[in-house]
């Protein structure tokens, strides 16, 4: 569980090509864990959104979703499609991305659900309004917004 322990610390350091081998390793290691194996591919789009490979994003996310359908693979589905729509400007794209924003929604769970849905339907929008791929803390810098340590 080193690893996986390892792996989110790299994230949360914005190096997500090392948390996504990382946890890869680890959901290999410990097959019984599905979580792991959820985390790998959640991580493995938060790399593929750093190299701006919105396709990849995707299906990383999409299998996600389809392993374990909560509010956090929503959350990473409706991310990849938001920034596919504004990379190519495909309405298709936007429609999915705001349906899953709705699946999101109807996913939450709880009061830190709530407001972190707040917070990131409101960028998402921003991102699809603008067509602008910008990062949570970029946009948080921008909109003078501070979210609680995660």
């Amino acid at each position: 569980m080193d690893k996986a322990d390892r792996a989110t610390k790299l994230e949360d350091d914005h190096k997500s090509d090392d948390a996504a081998r990382l946890m890869t390793e680890a959901s290999q290691e410990y097959p019984q864990l599905p979580s792991l194996s959820i985390a790998a591919l959640e991580l493995s789009a938060s790399a593929a959104m750093d190299h701006k490979d919105y396709d990849a994003a995707i299906q990383f996310s999409k299998q996600a979703f389809e392993r374990d359908p909560d509010f956090t693979s929503a959350g990473w589905l409706s991310g990849s499609l938001a920034a596919k729509y504004a990379q190519s400007g495909d309405p298709v794209y936007r429609k999915q991305a705001e349906d899953m924003i709705a699946q999101m929604q109807n996913r939450m769970r709880s009061d830190e659900e709530k407001l972190e849905f707040v917070n990131f339907s409101k960028r998402m929008q921003h991102r699809m309004d603008t067509r602008e791929i910008i990062t949570r803390d970029e946009y948080n810098r921008r909109f003078g917004i501070v979210e609680a340590k995660r």
